[in-house]
């Protein structure tokens, strides 16, 4: 799912390669997403909100740069 959910970005074309550099690892990308995700799930009891912003993204390198976690 969250494969397909980044196929359907309007930026997507910026995931194939952006100013010369490599193109984003969209499994590795799709896996952050879906390891994110699990996280918020398990933890729902515990987390009224997360937001992660930006991730910065380059080959299989996949960082969150900045993130909130607002307790529950």
């Amino acid at each position: 799912q969250a494969s397909a959910m980044l196929r359907r970005l309007q930026g997507f074309d910026v995931l194939k390669g952006f100013r010369g550099g490599p193109a984003v690892d969209l499994e590795a990308l799709a896996g952050t997403i879906c390891r994110v995700s699990e996280f918020a799930a398990d933890q729902k009891d515990l987390v009224a909100e997360l937001d992660i912003n930006p991730f910065v993204c380059r080959g299989s390198e996949i960082v969150a740069v900045d993130a909130l976690i607002l307790r529950a």
